[in-house]
């Protein structure tokens, strides 16, 4: 399977992440752009890059820097309710893709769910870091 890559362009001037909107959305349009990916396509995580995952997740959440992780992870912390949300739509992922996609052979369905297995068990450790 392919995997996609996430690139935003316009922001090139901006010298900070562009998910850092702490007390205010920095690029709110940025932020529901990633929400929106999410929320109506959220099988696409199965196929992004891990890299691209770890964006979408920043995108959708803020980011923290984490030393142990060597660099930003998500916020998992700062609005629980928001990264509950985000976890259960990407739990919701292989579901939808079925339900999506019912024509597919099942190998497909399995490397799907390894996809998202893999990138739930590195969110899941994220956030158990985070909460503690």
């Amino acid at each position: 399977m392919t995997n996609l890559v996430l690139t935003i362009y316009g922001y090139d001037q901006d010298p900070g992440p562009l998910w850092r909107y702490h007390g205010g959305d920095k690029h709110p349009e940025v932020r529901q752009w990633a929400w929106h990916l999410l929320e109506e396509m959220p099988y696409a995580i199965a196929f992004l890059e891990p890299q691209s995952a770890l964006l979408l997740g920043l995108l959708c959440l803020g980011g923290l820097i984490e030393s142990d992780y060597g660099g930003y992870i998500p916020d998992f912390k700062t609005d629980r309710e928001e990264g509950n949300r985000f976890m259960a739509l990407v739990r919701d992922t292989t579901t939808r893709f079925t339900s999506h996609h019912p024509e597919l052979p099942h190998s497909v369905y399995l490397t799907v769910q390894m996809k998202v297995t893999s990138i739930l068990d590195q969110f899941d450790e994220m956030r158990r870091h985070l909460l503690g």
